[in-house]
């Protein structure tokens, strides 16, 4: 497998065309003159291209737009001004506030708020509102990296089972590029920014050799095994770096509990601090990466299958070994 692209350079950026811009800004003006209008539609705000990043002759209007009546359910719109897609979310205010509030600061949901311009508001309370989740708060980053480690992880281990295991460098390299945007998104959020969509190019900034290394010479160059081996064992090294980072808030509730908890008692904690239900499976693969690393002890926690079971079973448990993190 070779991919070819002479002279070009991974992150290189071609001009933006600034009639194609013009255009967009003047269907964007059109439309907002029209909404005005709407005595319902209390406030606009513009996310996307056209307020960060490169328009080109395929982008959207991205817009939510938030109404007083609230009556009216939450829909997404695909309108049009001629070959331009606009593309709308229409909120309550109480439902638009509930749902960034729920939204961990970091993740997509609050990226969208973040890069967002407000064009117009007829209520104070909600443009200070947006300006306030514009902050960045640390608990809120550590849990949303911790959630995407998990995922990097399980795609390592596919990585590998495929390469040493299964010798095939074709389903290896696939699940490399499936990681290599969470792996962005750390890196972004670790160097306290928010990740956007494209979350390579922001990381890039901040680790060239490691994204030189896994992304770019892969790209523009020949996949062989040997790369394949070289770009695992540089992310395994970058994690390992991080992890009394990126693995704080396991190993400060291990640290506290000061005994065994189970892979059970680990995901309750998790799933208490971001709302979510899914921290079982995860709690194992984030357990077994402390264990690695020697952080922790992996220890049988005894429990029964039902409320009536009169037979124990082992549960996987971790146990904190105690060394100095900082």
């Amino acid at each position: 497998m070779k991919i070819l692209l002479d002279n070009f350079q991974v992150g290189d950026l071609l001009p933006e065309d600034k009639n194609v811009r013009k255009k967009y800004e003047a269907a964007l003006n059109g439309f907002i003159e029209q909404v005005k209008k709407d005595e319902s539609i209390t406030a606009a705000l513009l996310f996307g291209s056209l307020v960060k990043g490169v328009v080109w002759e395929k982008s959207d209007i991205d817009l939510v737009l938030i109404t007083s009546d609230q009556k009216t359910p939450y829909r997404n719109f695909w309108l049009m001004d001629e070959d331009i897609n606009i593309q709308v979310s229409v909120f309550t205010r109480n439902h638009f506030i509930r749902s960034q509030q729920r939204s961990l600061q970091g993740s997509g949901t609050h990226h969208v708020l973040t890069t967002s311009k407000v064009l117009f508001s007829n209520d104070d309370t909600l443009t200070e509102f947006v300006e306030s989740m514009k902050q960045i708060g640390r608990r809120d980053f550590e849990l949303e990296i911790l959630r995407i480690v998990s995922m990097v992880i399980g795609d390592l281990e596919k990585t590998e089972k495929f390469l040493f295991i299964k010798n095939d460098i074709g389903q290896s390299y696939l699940f490399i590029t499936r990681l290599l945007d969470n792996l962005a998104s750390i890196v972004v959020m670790l160097n306290d920014e928010i990740p956007g969509r494209e979350s390579v190019e922001q990381a890039m900034k901040f680790e060239p050799e490691l994204f030189d290394t896994i992304y770019s010479q892969v790209v523009l160059g020949e996949i062989t095994k040997d790369k394949l081996v070289k770009i695992v064992e540089t992310i395994r090294e970058y994690l390992v770096e991080q992890t009394s980072v990126v693995f704080r808030p396991i190993i400060d509730y291990l640290k506290e509990e000061s005994t065994f908890r189970s892979v059970t008692d680990i995901a309750h904690y998790l799933n208490d601090k971001l709302q979510t239900s899914w921290w079982e499976i995860a709690g194992v693969a984030l357990g077994n990466w402390l264990v690695e690393q020697g952080y922790c002890e992996r220890v049988p926690c005894p429990t029964r299958l039902t409320l009536r079971s009169h037979t124990e079973v082992h549960e996987v448990g971790f146990y904190y070994l105690g060394e100095d993190l900082e």
